[in-house]
């Protein structure tokens, strides 16, 4: 081990013992593990709970506040911004149920996106919205693709930051220069990226973003933020109404109120009531993932990622995706004749990996090792040489 390496092992060797795994997890893209850091928090609340004491309603509040403001900080947003959401489809139909659209306006997305991409989009048809579906010749849509498959109808891309099955890393602001010239609104699935790179989505020019919490942020299921730009919020409409979207000012004295005005922030498309167990969880996932810091995330998952490409890139499997600096991501991909008996080879292994879309999904992140990597690699060799006779 060089090291560099060693070193910057060494710095993420203390985040390591709060994710007392035992195997080899590098599916992080599909459930981040629960780590003790907040296991321990957790315990306490439920211990409160179980005593009778329900009073957590201003706590729950506050750390909604410190919510939005940390993840606003991730992808480089202002807190008024930031809602929270529950998981990544219902944000993105925040965005599309509340725009307003006519028949022979149109909606792109990519043939190769996530289902929660393409479903979403399906509401449209109900106001006469067309979609259409980008096909693309490399596995991802690049900005040419982008600019030729738009048309003056074209009123929002729905598009991924990061590709589920390949790692792919989008050029968010190379497609918002397309789209800005279109009059095309930039609406971003952002679950495989937010919580693994540095993002500025002011700098990339996206109006919209929506991330659940259960992957790279370490949350629970049930959890996780949008991002409305504020010149999109000024045109959104709420597509329905809550008590919670209007402001109380935390004063529950009299609930009869019927003349509340709607928060001018992103808080105006938040719906009640919130899952408290599932808020705490969030937030001190996201206090871990500040404590460390995304840039440091990014560049360390990229040095574990950077072993298994080594090994790849002179092997029987045929790696996926891109492995160009400014389209890599904690995802990396490759193929192999029997895929999924090497999927199951690899699980009688103690190694979790994806199998998705005929291809294996890595994902590393900041609790893996080097030494994990390495483990990897050579179950990889034994496969492709023992098991089938392949070099």
């Amino acid at each position: 081990m060089s090291a560099p390496l060693s070193r910057r092992t060494k710095s993420m060797a203390a985040y390591r013992r709060h994710f007392p795994l035992t195997n080899i997890y590098l599916n992080t893209a599909s459930v981040g593990p629960l780590s003790l850091f907040v296991k321990k928090k957790l315990a306490e609340f439920d211990k409160r709970w179980l005593a009778g004491d329900t009073r957590f309603d201003e706590e729950t509040f506050r750390m909604l506040e410190e919510i939005r403001k940390m993840c606003a900080r991730l992808i480089g947003a202002d807190p008024e911004e930031i809602g929270f959401c529950p998981n990544t489809s219902y944000g993105l139909n925040i965005c599309i149920a509340g725009l307003d659209l006519k028949p022979g306006d149109e909606a792109v997305v990519s043939e190769l996106e996530f289902p929660a991409s393409v479903y979403v989009l399906k509401l449209l048809e109900q106001k006469g919205v067309t979609t259409r579906y980008l096909k693309t010749e490399k596995g991802y849509l690049t900005p040419e693709e982008l600019a030729v498959g738009l048309s003056p109808h074209t009123k929002v891309f729905l598009t991924s930051y990061v590709q589920f099955f390949n790692g792919y890393k989008h050029d968010l602001a190379a497609f918002s220069e397309v789209c800005r010239h279109n009059g095309t609104l930039l609406v971003v699935d952002g679950i495989q990226g937010v919580g693994n790179q540095v993002l500025d989505v002011h700098q990339a020019g996206v109006d919209f973003l929506a991330a659940g919490g259960q992957k790279w942020l370490l949350s629970a299921g049930g959890t996780g933020f949008f991002y409305c730009s504020k010149t999109l919020l000024k045109k959104l409409r709420p597509a329905y109404s809550s008590w919670m979207g209007v402001d109380w000012k935390l004063d529950w004295s009299d609930l009869w109120k019927k003349d509340l005005k709607p928060f001018d922030s992103a808080r105006r498309f938040e719906i009640g009531s919130y899952p408290h167990q599932a808020i705490r969880h969030f937030y001190l996932s996201l206090v871990l993932l500040h404590k460390i810091g995304m840039a440091k995330i990014e560049r360390y998952n990229k040095i574990l990622l950077d072993l298994l490409a080594d090994y790849l890139s002179d092997s029987p499997y045929h790696l996926r995706g891109s492995l160009e600096a400014s389209h890599r991501s904690s995802i990396l991909s490759f193929t192999h004749p029997k895929v999924e008996e090497l999927v199951h080879y690899l699980k009688s292994k103690e190694i979790v990996v994806s199998l998705r879309e005929g291809g294996v999904r890595v994902s590393a992140n900041f609790y893996n090792t080097p030494q994990e990597m390495e483990r990897l690699i050579r179950e990889l060799k034994r496969f492709a040489n023992r098991k089938w006779g392949i070099k």
